[in-house]
């Protein structure tokens, strides 16, 4: 009985042995980022650890980008000379009729700004840095990543075309570093030409809740009202983000900036000069963020790309088309600016098991619009980024000189949640324009109703009579 305790404690110890042996390469595979193979990857997935598949690769690209930017930056005054001939300043003559900024990016005067610089504006007008000053049309505007772009106007010009533009290089904004140098260009406070310098402080910020596709990058460079739409530039003196938005509490700088990065703003701009609008990829899918990596479907709509390919709620997403899954924004950027009808192949997990799907991308369908001619204005259905402030609703896109909320406490981009009827005492929740519209036919001449409506300032309730 001795004999056998001790054979039976060696063996023991064996198979302790053994287990430790595995787990410390598959610890040592995590610490030095050494690619893992299938089998290990699913096995430490499926007790929980946390995986780097893709370290190795990531190392040989930052050390190859280290050489790149060791060989070829520039002195910052340097850059900051080459650049400004680029650097417009834009005035709004409607809206809020402030000033703004953008970057010439090509010699036929073409001008990447933000969306919010010049709304819904078909003209705006340009000072350049000699100084000329021209009108500027929108070839177009994209508010869900905030991009717009503008064509300067050669009127008067000898031959029809501006004479003596500088277009900027667009650099890649992939492989920017974090603590990377750069310099942010713009006219702060009306002052045109104005730098200044700071790092990258983060890249792929998302859920920032500034616009519906974000990728952003976090910068320290002073970025204040007016900054907007110019560009932050690294020291090869290439366009590498659009200035965008800060956080703050006073409005000012306060160190914590965002630029779009110009990969995403480049494609954006192709598509809004070639289609003036852009067109998006569709898989008909609801998705939720996840404590690790991946994107968790949360529903599937019927007859959509998605159910097609077999997708189901609970299915955790991993992989698109053979990159590794960071983040539900990411997968949601991949879908977006995917080729319409592209096939792209998925792996995901349902449970345990692991499985793959040949998704077909479709295109978008367009936002629900209703033009209200009774109460005078034009609501759609919430974007993405409005989404995370009111979960239902129709947003407010447009109200007429002749509107009854003309002058009231609403404006363009308020959110109504909610229309009661004083007279039926009936109450309507509007999840979307389909819901608006029902609630609009109702409405008769002197009837009285309440509106719940989400502005900047918080909800409010407005009585109106219907006119």
């Amino acid at each position: 009985m001795r004999r056998r305790s001790k054979i039976s404690a060696v063996i023991f110890g064996l198979l302790l042995l053994c287990v430790g042996a595995w787990l410390g390469l598959g610890m040592a595979n995590l610490v030095f980022f050494k690619p893992l193979n299938d089998y290990t990857r699913d096995t430490m997935a499926g007790i929980g650890l946390p995986i780097t598949n893709h370290g190795q690769e990531r190392i040989d690209r930052l050390l190859a980008t280290l050489k790149f930017n060791q060989t070829n930056n520039l002195a910052p005054e340097v850059v900051a000379t080459v650049l400004e001939p680029s650097v417009v300043q834009i005035i709004r003559h409607s809206g809020f009729g402030g000033q703004a900024s953008g970057v010439i990016v090509d010699e036929d005067g073409t001008i990447l700004t933000n969306y919010h610089v010049v709304a819904e504006d078909a003209e705006v007008s340009v000072k350049i840095s000699d100084g000329r000053n021209f009108k500027a049309r929108v070839l177009g505007g994209d508010s869900r990543t905030d991009l717009a772009v503008i064509r300067l106007i050669p009127a008067n010009e000898p031959g029809g075309k501006i004479q003596n533009l500088v277009a900027a290089k667009l650099g890649d904004s992939d492989k920017m570093l974090k603590a990377e140098k750069v310099l942010a260009f713009g006219a702060p406070y009306g002052l045109s030409q104005t730098v200044t310098e700071g790092i990258i402080s983060a890249k792929e910020r998302t859920n920032v809740g500034i616009a519906d596709y974000e990728d952003f990058l976090q910068t320290d460079a002073a970025i204040n009202p007016g900054n907007s739409g110019g560009p932050l530039v690294n020291l090869r003196g290439e366009v590498i983000g659009i200035n965008t938005a800060i956080v703050s509490r006073t409005g000012a700088y306060t160190g914590v900036g965002f630029a779009i990065p110009i990969n995403m703003a480049r494609d954006i701009m192709k598509k809004l000069i070639e289609h003036g609008e852009v067109v998006r990829g569709y898989f008909g899918i609801k998705i939720a963020e996840v404590s690790g990596r991946g994107a968790l479907v949360r529903n599937v709509t019927p007859g959509s790309p998605a159910a097609k390919a077999g997708l189901a709620e609970n299915d955790l997403i991993v992989e698109y088309d053979g990159t590794p899954l960071d983040s539900m924004a990411q997968f949601r950027n991949y879908v977006a600016m995917a080729e319409i009808g592209s096939t792209v192949t998925l792996k995901y997990y349902r449970g345990k098991k692991k499985m793959t799907a040949d998704v077909v991308i479709e295109r978008e369908p367009p936002i629900g619009v209703f033009e209200d001619s009774k109460l005078g204005i034009t609501v759609r259905d919430l974007n993405y980024a409005e989404q995370r402030k009111s979960p239902a609703g129709v947003a407010i896109t447009n109200i007429s000189d002749d509107s009854i909320l003309k002058s009231r406490i609403v404006d363009v981009g308020s959110i109504i949640v909610r229309v009661y009827d004083m007279g039926r005492k009936e109450t309507h929740a509007i999840r979307n324009v389909s819901d608006y519209e029902k609630a609009v036919k109702l409405m008769k001449q002197g009837d009285s109703w309440r509106l719940t409506v989400l502005t900047r300032s918080g909800y409010r309730i407005l009585t109106i009579e219907v006119p």
